[in-house]
């Protein structure tokens, strides 16, 4: 009779119980940083203030340069992005073991359970969306109740503070304001530490004694790497310098960087011509009977790499 008297009791509580939890908050609060790259040279690093920031703190990595975020790899700078309370950084050099996650450019995301409100973040980086896009785009709206998409246009403006307010577990509007900060004096100083390092690292100096930067670039490769002769897209060459010394940064912009070439072994004249004539390959050295060589592969090792080879992720 106990027992039938409890669950009469209960009935009552369980019928008027909402179907879904009521979310915890009414507005979430998104700090956009802008570029981690450039906020590394400002006077106070918005890095520098992220503690005191509550709410998703998110920032980009996608340098104009491609090999930029290969260099800020290897320096270790996601490692140092480790210990600040960042939630999202959109690049296409995904990181892993650290809190944070990496977003591609390519419709990456990322979805986070904010007081109760699934909130998604993905990164549209064309236009037009393929048929896969489009099911992807709609699995992400599925697992979220509110989906942020961020394009080109809204990465290029200035940092922000973008306060979404919530309303039955979905967005009813948004409002922006300028990303003011209580910069902390010890985060500053490991960010000006860090800049310091890639300073020096980018005014490297080389003396080409004569040389165009790719016959520079591709006789060092040769010379470190005990082959004699290379194949690479003609592309790989964006501009010759003009100047006989040049710095690791200047050569940034001469030399596509992101190519990947393949070591091989005993390749004959005969496959190494035919490789070049059916794609259109340029090729530094001298064709020999048989030859130890680099030729391009997406699968292979960084052109930079070879070039200046640096410890680090």
């Amino acid at each position: 009779m106990r027992y039938l008297l409890c669950v009469l009791l209960i009935i009552p509580l369980l019928l008027n119980c909402p179907k879904k939890y009521a979310p915890k908050v009414d507005k979430i609060q998104v700090y956009y940083l802008g570029s981690l790259y450039e906020d590394m040279y400002r006077e106070a690093p918005l890095l520098s203030g992220t503690p005191a920031m509550e709410g998703i703190v998110i920032g980009h990595l996608e340098t104009e340069l491609p090999i930029l975020r290969h260099i800020l790899g290897k320096l270790g700078f996601f490692t140092l992005l480790d210990e600040f309370p960042i939630d999202y950084v959109m690049s296409d050099t995904l990181v892993y073991n650290v809190h944070y996650l990496s977003i591609p450019r390519e419709l990456g995301y990322g979805i986070k359970n904010y007081g109760g409100i699934r909130f998604a973040i993905a990164r549209r980086g064309s236009d037009s969306l393929t048929i896969n896009d489009q099911v992807q785009l709609t699995l992400i709206k599925q697992r979220s109740d509110i989906l942020w998409l961020i394009d080109d246009d809204f990465i290029k403006t200035t940092p922000r503070r973008i306060d979404f307010y919530v309303e039955n577990r979905t967005l009813a509007d948004t409002s922006s304001a300028a990303l003011e900060v209580e910069p902390d004096s010890v985060l500053i100083e490991k960010v000006a530490a860090f800049r310091r390092r890639l300073d020096t690292l980018l005014s490297t100096t080389f003396i080409l004694a004569g040389k165009s930067t790719s016959e520079f670039v591709l006789s060092t490769i040769a010379e470190q790497e005990n082959v004699n002769a290379i194949a690479y897209p003609p592309r790989m060459v964006v501009v010759q310098a003009r100047s006989d010394t040049v710095t690791l940064f200047e050569t940034m912009h001469s030399i596509d960087w992101t190519v990947r070439m393949r070591k091989v072994t005993d390749m004959t004249n005969r496959d190494l011509t035919q490789l070049l004539d059916e794609n259109g390959y340029a090729l530094w050295g001298r064709v020999q009977k048989t030859n130890t060589c680099f030729i391009p592969d997406v699968q292979g090792k960084n052109l930079f790499d070879l070039f200046y080879p640096m410890e680090g992720e």
